[in-house]
């Protein structure tokens, strides 16, 4: 299960969330999407009010897996419908729960190693093929792509995290 490629070089390309917006993301994860849309407004890409919605729009009518995770401990804070069909979770269950809880035994290795890079600055994201552990005990092989998203004191903060099943 080979990292195959960072598909951000640099760090100036992660998302930033400013220490306000963390908490109060945190606090309420469903407010995430208002401040990952936060940095593409700084450019003007368009209205305050209509980036977020679009965001969880597309979030949750993703045909791939998509979830929000905490950098600190790999605890799921979101997952769109994608994500809990192919976990076999509700959005309440994957709710606080860590990866490695649905990640292969002999995967999960693989995946803290991919994290403690980017917690080190050494990277931004990541791309895994990864065994995962459905609730009712199947697995499957997908593929993962993990990208930081910031606090505005450069701190990693949470990743966004794609998975798609493989064939």
């Amino acid at each position: 299960m080979e990292t195959t490629r960072d598909f951000f070089q640099g760090t100036e390309a992660a998302p930033i969330l400013t220490r306000n917006d963390n908490d109060t993301a945190l606090a309420n994860p469903e407010h995430i999407f208002s401040f990952l849309s936060l940095t593409q407004n700084r450019a003007g890409d368009q209205p305050m009010s209509i980036a977020p919605f679009k965001f969880r729009s597309a979030c949750k009518r993703a045909p791939v897996g998509m979830s929000v995770v905490k950098i600190d401990d790999g605890k799921v804070l979101l997952s769109n419908p994608a994500m809990q069909n192919l976990l076999g979770y509700s959005r309440q269950e994957l709710i606080g729960m860590p990866f490695s809880q649905f990640t292969h035994p002999e995967d999960v290795e693989k995946q803290k190693e991919a994290y403690l890079k980017i917690k080190s600055g050494k990277r931004v994201s990541f791309d895994l093929k990864k065994r995962y552990i459905r609730k009712n005990g199947t697995s499957f092989t997908a593929h993962l792509v993990s990208t930081l998203i910031r606090r505005s004191d450069s701190k990693p903060q949470v990743m966004i995290e794609m998975i798609m099943e493989e064939a």
